[in-house]
């Protein structure tokens, strides 16, 4: 069996489950969610059981195994692991050795990149997927979605803007980015609508002003983040902001043919480089 230890929010998670998703498939076993660290995480709740994702939840039994020393880390080798061994994520930068780790391992880490799981494209399209029908909000939202050349627009705020030790790692994306990256738009597909999603509308309603039709998504009563995920990846075409839920927006559209635009700048602190993360098809700004 694959382990995989969840932390983050939605856009983490399914960035681990696919990296666990992809190693499990690669050795034709079992995938287990270890889950626990949202028994004390209030910040975050565990998302993915709203996806048509193989869910086997991990007992508590089942990871004692794997929080025993000794841990073994990538940089060790791979011969050295034992049949319990704990895969820890040295670096934001792709490991290719991380394809070829043997069964029985537990990965811990964001694993944020398409390249972990890019050899089973078709598979993680089809798992997430919503699990339940969404609900009318969402669906009259798709409607409008559908009925345009629609572009998503992703503002990130929250925890960014709130926590001082957040803002100095992630940093905020200047409105000055996203007035470039819609002129940059309308160059590349003529008229469009812009369908804003954020986790500070309040701001984003006062602030966000720009000569293109718009609609404010988020905000809107009854909607869930992983409603507003599928909502976003069903637009044409993105203007992501440093973040993973909109990558997944951006990533999981089914065009194409899409356009997206991301930031160049995904981290302020320059200690940390996402420089595997965006695929080689995005526009960075």
């Amino acid at each position: 069996m694959i382990f995989v230890k969840l932390i983050g929010g939605l856009g983490n998670q399914l960035f681990q489950y696919a990296a666990g998703r992809r190693l499990a498939h690669h050795h034709q076993t079992e995938l287990k969610l270890d889950i626990s660290a949202y028994e004390t995480y209030a910040l975050r709740q565990y998302a993915l059981k709203n996806f048509n994702i193989i869910e086997n939840i991990a007992s508590s039994k089942e990871m004692q195994r794997y929080h025993q020393p000794p841990w073994k880390r990538l940089a060790d080798g791979l011969k050295k692991y034992s049949r319990r061994s704990v895969i820890r994520e040295r670096t934001l930068r792709f490991d290719p050795r991380v394809l070829e780790l043997p069964d029985n391992v537990c990965l811990q880490g964001y694993w944020a990149s398409e390249r972990y799981f890019k050899d089973i494209e078709s598979i993680v399209h089809r798992e997430f997927t919503l699990r339940f029908p969404m609900s009318a909000t969402a669906q009259a939202i798709t409607r409008a979605i559908t009925q345009s050349n629609a572009v998503s627009i992703h503002i990130r705020r929250g925890d960014y803007a709130q926590n001082e030790h957040t803002r100095e790692v992630h940093g905020l994306c200047p409105l000055e980015y996203y007035r470039t990256a819609s002129d940059l738009m309308a160059r590349q597909v003529g008229n469009f609508s812009l369908f804003v999603f954020t986790d500070d509308i309040a701001w984003a309603k006062e602030h966000f002003i720009l000569p293109y039709p718009t609609t404010f998504v988020s905000g809107q009563p009854g909607l869930t983040d992983h409603e507003e995920l599928i909502l976003h990846s069903n637009c044409q075409h993105h203007i992501i902001a440093n973040s993973t839920f909109s990558w997944w927006g951006a990533w999981l559209s089914g065009n194409p043919n899409k356009i997206v635009i991301a930031p160049k700048r995904w981290f302020r602190d320059p200690s940390l480089s996402a420089a595997d993360l965006l695929p080689p098809s995005w526009i960075t700004l």
